[in-house]
């Protein structure tokens, strides 16, 4: 990192709530802001299942839920830059390509009464064809054989 930058204020050291993980909200907090954290990226859903930080359908179910938290992180000058929901749209089973669906809609939705303009995402991985369940991807046409499975991971999953 260019300290230049960092010391001018265009750079924000932030942290992913993942490394804090295991410990007590308030006391999770207290030590990204004891070691200079200023930004933070709550983990939200998908892969990462601890929501102790940032549990978007126990927020958006109540006002005063909302608040505390948000008065949390101002207490301790922390802002909260993203919200990250890691998982799996593209996945085979159909079940969870929708409790996955379900968690990004509600992190779009704490999102926006939070004020907060950024999620980080993953697609996971799409299977081969229609009667496949296991994630694979094809990244190039090569051998030419791959080419059937890559447009249909494009044009059946991807892109619809």
């Amino acid at each position: 990192m260019n300290l230049r930058l960092y010391r001018t204020g265009l750079v924000k050291l932030g942290a992913l709530s993942t490394t804090i993980s295991g410990y007590e909200f308030g006391a999770g907090l207290d030590i990204l802001a004891d070691v200079g954290i200023e930004a933070v990226e709550i983990a939200c859903g998908g892969f990462q299942q601890d929501l102790t930080y940032g549990d978007p359908a126990a927020l958006l179910a109540s006002c005063k839920a909302f608040s505390a938290w948000k008065d949390e992180f101002a207490r301790r000058d922390l802002e909260v830059c993203a919200l990250s929901i890691h998982g799996e749209p593209l996945a085979a089973e159909p079940t969870v390509a929708q409790a996955y669906l379900e968690e990004f809609e509600n992190a779009c939705r704490l999102a926006e009464r939070a004020g907060i303009r950024k999620l980080t995402l993953l697609a996971g991985l799409p299977p081969g064809s229609s009667q496949d369940t296991t994630p694979c991807w094809i990244c190039t046409a090569f051998p030419p054989s791959s080419q059937s499975v890559l447009d249909w991971q494009w044009n059946e999953r991807v892109l619809p």
